[in-house]
């Protein structure tokens, strides 16, 4: 789309999502010894603008859209 590059991830889940808490250190909803990998790529993401991402519940997926800009 315009150059830029988009990468979709949709996974299920189970109960519910706090999108607020999304990107915290440790927070998950598959137990013990996950949530660093969303903390991982927001701290990425707003190191440098050519990154976007937008994050959602569509039906039972949670999704994230990161866009890559092109400079």
């Amino acid at each position: 789309m315009n150059n830029d590059l988009k990468i979709i991830i949709a996974n299920t889940y189970k109960g519910t999502i706090d999108l607020s808490k999304i990107d915290d250190y440790g927070y998950t909803t598959k137990g013990q010894n996950h949530g660093t990998g969303l903390h991982i790529v927001n701290r990425i993401i707003g190191k440098n603008p050519i990154f976007e991402k937008e994050t959602q519940i569509l039906d039972n997926f949670f999704t994230q859209i990161i866009t890559i800009h092109k400079k």
